[in-house]
């Protein structure tokens, strides 16, 4: 799903994708240039099981999102020193991204904004995704309170969900069925005087998490997606923004407007699996051959 959308030019500009590239390691990994957004985004599996459900058997994978900023943003500024000097040193190459033989050499915390979760049956029948960020990601020290990083995680994560959401169902020819919005209390970094890194709570900052759920029209897998949608419920939120239920005959209208955005996302995810795209490979390889 992810490796193909790049064979589509039609696709790429219908999404604003400029490009998607795989990582070549033992854990499927994933760069994404998206049109707008101030960073390289990397979508990096953390680890898969199945499981046995009501109904069938399916599939958890959680995915850890890192964003490597363009030096010419005003993101830029809000990353660790750390962080600026790694992507000034000799570990970066020119599309900003890491060289594949210096991967190894990239500390592992750094440039995390946030976390994307995977559900889907073996059947095929439904898909659920949870993007899980904070507003902000704050680190600072403990002795003189002094900031060391303030990221708006939440707002540059969201074109990468929408994306997600739409390669979803545009390859599944299924649409959602239900939207829900959560907000809990957040935390914030602190890195103590020994150099230990500790979480601390703080209300200030809000920790969100946004479900998508995608059923097939004939609605074979409902029971199952409809129940561990509920299950994603548990652990009391502090409060529910929304929680929207759509039908398979709603139209394009129903996009989604959340905070800290600038625009509204989802609007494609009711109209994409009905858009046929031409592939520019000549050869199943996916290669161009030119």
């Amino acid at each position: 799903m992810f490796i193909t959308a790049s064979w589509f030019p039609e696709l790429k500009n219908y999404l604003g994708l400029r490009g998607v590239s795989p990582v070549w390691r033992d854990k499927p990994a994933y760069y994404f240039w998206i049109d707008g957004s101030p960073c390289v985004f990397s979508l990096e599996l953390g680890h898969a099981e199945s499981e046995m459900g009501l109904v069938e058997e399916f599939i958890y994978c959680d995915f850890l999102v890192r964003a490597f900023p363009f030096r010419n943003t005003d993101l830029y500024s809000g990353f660790s020193e750390h962080e600026k000097r790694a992507l000034s040193g000799p570990i970066f190459d020119g599309s900003n991204t890491p060289c594949f033989e210096r991967l190894e050499d990239l500390n592992k915390n750094f440039f995390i904004v946030s976390r994307i979760d995977w559900l889907y049956g073996k059947s095929g029948s439904w898909g659920l995704f949870s993007l899980n960020a904070l507003d902000l990601h704050v680190t600072r020290r403990d002795d003189c309170r002094a900031v060391l990083r303030k990221v708006p995680s939440w707002q540059i994560s969201l074109p990468l969900f929408d994306i997600l959401n739409s390669l979803y169902a545009l390859y599944s020819k299924q649409k959602p069925r239900r939207a829900r919005l959560v907000s809990k209390s957040g935390l914030e970094y602190v890195v103590t005087s020994v150099g230990e890194i500790k979480s601390v709570e703080n209300a200030a900052i809000k920790n969100l998490e946004l479900t998508s759920l995608f059923i097939d029209e004939n609605g074979s897998g409902e029971i199952e997606a409809l129940g561990l949608f509920e299950t994603k419920l548990a652990g009391c939120p502090e409060e529910i923004v929304f929680d929207l239920t759509f039908q398979p005959t709603d139209g394009p209208d129903k996009g989604l407007i959340l905070p800290g955005s600038e625009k509204e996302i989802g609007r494609k995810w009711w109209t994409i699996d009905a858009t046929n795209f031409n592939s520019s490979m000549i050869c199943p390889c996916g290669c161009n051959h030119d």
